[in-house]
């Protein structure tokens, strides 16, 4: 049975979130409007649907329909483990200097504002500026961080500052990496361990790192991987290394992200009913670890398009299609991809052409993306689901025993439509109250969240990111670790002695 947060437990979500978002009130009646429409049968369906506890659906393969609509893909990943393993290390000292930096003024660090920093970093970058895939590079002054930090309660001067330093440093880890790269190629000397335990895999490089995945996310991979990377998993002598080294690469960059509420994902029977009940059959916002179907649009072309990527939404075109639309819960990015889903929209209607997005998306009022989609000209209907009354399913499903995650948040779904796209997908009321009890049905269950208070994840985020992992509780060490060598920290970390799933996502 799923579980509903508590009132105490909503109350604390919202009691930081407050002062930062407006959040759009749910109307009772509308919901029960909603609840009317569904039969027994059709709950009793959906409820049967959500016993499907597979991590993708191998059927639904639209490589041949949408990979012509892609400008960004690319199976290049020419980058060698030890400048993966590097700029994982980079950034988690940049994650101890951002808590520093904020110590000295006898603060923490807002929960998920480094994640908001390097995602609203990479949304605004120039072309110059975009040289790694995940650091910032030259962007001394994130206005999104700054933002972050005068509400923490420093002053303006201060949080400039201390953006700035960080962004210094940034700047300076991306020069290490280029520089490294300019020494060092793709090395088939790198030899990746996988190893296979029971319901999970284990994959290591000696010199360098150390992940851990589900044996069936494993399993995906490999699918994903032989359907797309061009390549076999094996070659003629049983060598595997092609394939380990970038299930390595992958692990190694989502690893490094850390935010998982950032990267969660809409469940199995919420996917269902946006497939049957409006032909969606391809995600704009997922990665090839939280992916549902095979082909999808990602942030990191490099490591993931051998795994299925199409490139970033922002470089995916396509006329004519049904798609869902969920990207991260950061302001640059969600106002970016309404404005370019409103573009697609536009291009696909001069075009005569058939194109439909289901856009998932927090119902934040002060957002510009808020307004630019319940305002926009492709609005077929809108539906608004309480926070704390449906869920998603984790970031970090890979590693995770409990898939499920509850949104702290209500959230807000838009169905946009051109003209030809309105007759052949239709949006009605019953189609939309399956989605919702469907959402609804993706809590987790009383054991489930007890487990995750347990560990110290909460339900979830307070601060942004549509609910977020905090990590596991750290040890008395962990906290006492802040300043010392990064290199000494690097040792510990490669053999075992520092974890990083124990650190906090800041």
């Amino acid at each position: 049975m799923a579980q509903t947060l508590t009132r105490k437990a909503r109350e604390n979500n919202y009691a930081v979130t407050g002062s930062l978002h407006v959040v759009s009130p749910v109307s009772a009646a509308d919901s029960e409007r909603y609840n009317s429409l569904l039969s027994v049968a059709d709950r009793e369906a959906l409820d049967n649907e959500q016993r499907d506890v597979r991590v993708w659906d191998p059927s639904v393969d639209t490589a041949a329909r949408y990979v012509k609509y892609a400008t960004s893909a690319s199976n290049d990943n020419s980058e060698s483990i030890s400048v993966h393993a590097r700029r994982q290390a980079l950034d988690r000292r940049l994650r101890r200097r951002f808590k520093a930096l904020l110590s000295n003024h006898g603060l923490a660090p807002p929960i998920q504002a480094y994640e908001r920093w390097l995602f609203n970093a990479r949304a605004s970058a120039t072309a110059k500026q975009r040289k790694d895939p995940l650091l910032p590079f030259n962007i001394h002054v994130e206005p999104g961080l700054v933002a972050d930090l005068l509400r923490a309660g420093l002053a303006e001067k201060e949080a400039k500052n201390v953006v700035r330093m960080l962004g210094k440093e940034a700047t300076a880890c991306v020069q290490e990496l280029l520089d490294l790269k300019a020494k060092e190629s793709f090395s088939d000397g790198e030899d990746v361990v996988i190893t296979m335990h029971q319901h999970s895999v284990d994959v290591s490089c000696e010199k360098y790192a150390f992940c851990k995945l589900s044996l069936a996310h494993f399993e995906k991979l490999q699918i994903l991987y032989a359907r797309y990377s061009g390549k076999n998993l094996e070659d003629e002598d049983g060598d595997n290394s092609h394939f380990s080294r970038a299930l390595m690469a992958l692990l190694l960059r989502y690893q490094s992200m850390l935010g998982h509420g950032f990267q969660a994902a809409m469940s199995n029977v919420s996917f269902n009913v946006l497939n049957r009940e409006f032909g969606v059959d391809f995600e704009c916002f997922a990665s090839p670890l939280n992916s549902r179907w095979g082909r999808h649009c990602s942030a990191f072309t490099d490591t993931d398009g051998v795994f299925g990527s199409l490139g970033d939404f922002f470089s995916f075109k396509p006329h004519e299609g049904s798609f869902e639309v969920n990207p991260p819960f950061v302001r640059p990015i969600m106002e970016k991809a309404a404005e370019h889903v409103e573009y697609l929209l536009a291009r696909a209607e001069a075009a005569k052409k058939a194109l439909s997005f289901v856009v998932v998306l927090p119902a934040w009022e002060e957002c510009t993306s808020w307004t630019l989609l319940k305002e926009s000209k492709w609005l077929q209907a809108m539906t608004v689901l309480p926070g704390g009354d449906h869920g998603f399913i984790d970031g970090a499903q890979h590693q995770r025993q409990d898939r499920y995650r509850p949104s702290p948040y209500p959230t807000a779904i838009y169905f946009l439509q051109t003209r030809l796209a309105e007759t052949r997908w239709p949006v009605t009321d019953k189609k939309i109250a399956l989605l919702r009890y469907a959402m609804i049905l993706s809590m987790p269950t009383k054991a489930e969240a007890d487990r995750r208070m347990r560990a110290g994840r909460g339900f979830g985020d307070l601060d942004g990111g549509g609910g977020v992992y905090k990590g596991k509780k750290k040890s008395k060490r962990g906290h006492e670790e802040v300043g010392q060598d990064d290199k000494e920290l690097d040792r510990k970390r490669v053999h075992g002695d520092i974890h990083d799933d124990a650190e906090e996502a800041y």
